[in-house]
């Protein structure tokens, strides 16, 4: 990943945590700290997004009955592969 240089304002008591994580060895630097939080931050988002997608696919009855179809392949998939020799 590349990194930049980006000035920020951050709470005076949410960096004197991270400094504290700094010391007691948590995290290699402020730097680390703040790159961790805001990816924790990005994957919440995305995965309410993803949640809130998949809650209107979920009432769509073309995407649920495609949905079906392919769950049904996959098990049909296993079953054969389990029946197949023990290669595996």
């Amino acid at each position: 990943m590349e990194m930049i240089k980006s000035t920020i304002n951050i709470d005076k008591e949410l960096k004197e945590q991270l400094e504290t994580l700094v010391r007691c060895k948590k995290i290699a630097s402020l730097t680390e700290g703040i790159n961790l939080a805001i990816n924790d931050f990005i994957n919440k988002q995305k995965r309410s997004d993803y949640e809130a997608r998949m809650a209107l696919a979920s009432k769509d009855d073309a995407f649920m009955r495609r949905t079906m179809v392919v769950q049904e392949e996959f098990e049909k998939l296993d079953r054969d592969i389990n029946l197949g020799d023990d290669e595996w």
